[in-house]
């Protein structure tokens, strides 16, 4: 399992914590998610997604993009 710790921007209320974290937990890898208001730590699978996937994901869900991240883990 990998952690990836992302700082996303755009996010201003518990409904954009809700749409991050649903467009996250769609994906089979993801384990845990924990989102906040400006960043998120993710549990996955790196076997079964890329880092690249769940930026997409983030950055998919609406208008957030996400400025920095860093992983770690296996």
């Amino acid at each position: 399992m990998r952690i990836l710790h992302a700082t996303i921007t755009g996010m201003h209320c518990e409904s954009c914590v809700g749409t991050i974290r649903s467009a996250l937990v769609r994906s089979a890898a993801v384990t845990a998610c924990d989102v906040r208001l400006g960043e998120a730590d993710v549990t996955f699978d790196p076997e079964q997604s890329a880092v690249a996937d769940l930026l997409a994901a983030i950055r998919s869900a609406g208008a957030f993009d996400v400025t920095g991240f860093s992983t770690e883990g296996e």
